[in-house]
């Protein structure tokens, strides 16, 4: 029986990210600038911090944002939810 190997692409990410597919970078973006996930802190402003996320963590993410896992934050912070 083969076995797939999991995806172990770490990306550091920053507001730009090159490496991304584009499809999970606007859902990314709306959870970073919610404050749901942060980065390291290197951008006083909040802008270019970086984080440092596998493709599996990425896609959990864009799963529970999906899903409305993180739609009460959203709407606390005044933001459009996803469900």
């Amino acid at each position: 029986m083969n076995q797939k190997k999991a995806r172990k692409t770490k990306w550091l990410l920053t507001r730009n990210w090159p490496d991304m597919p584009e499809k999970f970078r606007p859902i990314i973006d709306k959870l970073m600038t919610a404050g749901i996930i942060q980065g390291d802190g290197s951008d006083a402003t909040g802008n270019g911090d970086i984080i440092n996320l596998t493709h599996e963590q990425v896609r959990t993410l864009v799963f529970i944002y999906r899903g409305g896992g993180f739609d009460r934050k959203l709407q606390a912070v005044g933001m459009e939810t996803a469900v």
